[in-house]
């Protein structure tokens, strides 16, 4: 995953792996998928081990009374594909 965030996060990509099943592992470099968002923020990105993958995804968000007003934080959970503890 990466993203342009400055206070908030202003947009955010997927960053995607071919899994190669014979070393299980993902290939790198993972390639990138478009921007989605403003333009604002400086660029940060977030990837998994190469025996991992991304097995959760967690947001929190600013709000404005009960209503979510801007995008906080971004949390990946990565999982081994073999046995193994997430992190």
């Amino acid at each position: 995953m990466y993203f342009k965030a400055g206070h908030w996060v202003q947009s955010i990509g997927l960053k995607c792996g071919t899994f190669i099943r014979t070393e299980g592992k993902f290939k790198r470099p993972p390639w990138n998928k478009a921007f989605h968002g403003g333009q604002g923020g400086s660029q940060q990105e977030q990837i998994c081990p190469r025996e991992s993958f991304v097995s959760g995804i967690k947001m929190g968000f600013t709000r404005d009374g009960a209503e979510w007003k801007y995008l906080d934080y971004i949390e990946l959970t990565c999982t081994p594909v073999a046995a193994g503890q997430a992190t």
